[in-house]
């Protein structure tokens, strides 16, 4: 037989609708306009440092992040509903298989993105507007966005499935563990570790190539916080 939820971790099961609206939609508002004004800052300082071809290399590259997104979110937000749908019906054993599927999925997905993204990547970037003075700029940046979209993609879509098992916060308290440890600022993290439209783009163009790679760096610090935290049990 099932093991039935405790109330107590199915706040879904007890709380009113108005409160848990307002527990989900600050942290999710919250994480929308940090992400934004980060998008923002990026663009300026990327302007400072390179010009206007940087900017219009990553506005060309942009639109593989968000077929990525895209994707990751379909895969996140059906296995989130999935998810939902078997812990009210107290089908742990389902809905545990539904979150395994959905995570094999969308790392099975991303990475056949990723090589035909980098396996035609001159042709994508024609197809997206790359001109031949932006071409070189593109080409850079385009291939560590690549590289990086497994990463992003897979954060995106266990994050939809971390709200829809009823915790909100813990992707803010996750970033700040990790912000601490790594020294990095909290926006920088956010989306260059989990969402990333345009998230690599101040280590694209503003770090020399012998730089350690700061994304490698920070996925190592995620996935080793991430195991303490499943080792002390449910959040």
């Amino acid at each position: 037989m099932e093991n039935a939820i405790p109330e107590k971790q199915s706040p879904f099961a007890t709380e009113p609708v108005g409160r848990l609206i307002l527990r989900f939609a600050i942290p999710s508002v919250i994480a929308l306009l940090v992400n934004s004004l980060y998008n923002i800052v990026d663009q300026i300082f990327i302007g400072w440092g390179v010009g206007y071809l940087g900017n219009g290399a990553t506005n060309v590259v942009f639109p593989i992040t968000i077929i990525a997104l895209a994707l990751a979110m379909m895969i996140g937000n059906g296995g989130a509903a999935y998810l939902s749908l078997k812990l009210g019906e107290r089908q742990i054993s389902a809905a545990e298989k539904g979150v395994g599927n959905a995570v094999t999925l969308v790392t099975v997905v991303s990475i056949l993105l990723t090589l035909i993204f980098l396996i035609w990547i001159d042709p994508i970037l024609s197809l997206f507007g790359a001109t031949d003075i932006l071409r070189p700029y593109a080409l850079e940046y385009g291939y560590i966005i690549g590289i990086g979209l497994p990463f992003m993609m897979i954060s995106a879509a266990i994050n939809s499935m971390i709200r829809a098992d009823g915790s909100p916060k813990y992707a803010s308290e996750l970033l700040e563990k990790i912000a601490k440890e790594s020294g990095f600022a909290e926006g920088y993290i956010q989306e260059a570790g989990e969402y990333a439209p345009g998230g690599f783009l101040s280590s694209a163009f503003s770090h020399h190539p012998s730089d350690p790679n700061n994304a490698d760096y920070l996925w190592n610090i995620q996935f080793r916080i991430i195991t303490q935290l499943a080792e002390k049990g449910p959040c």
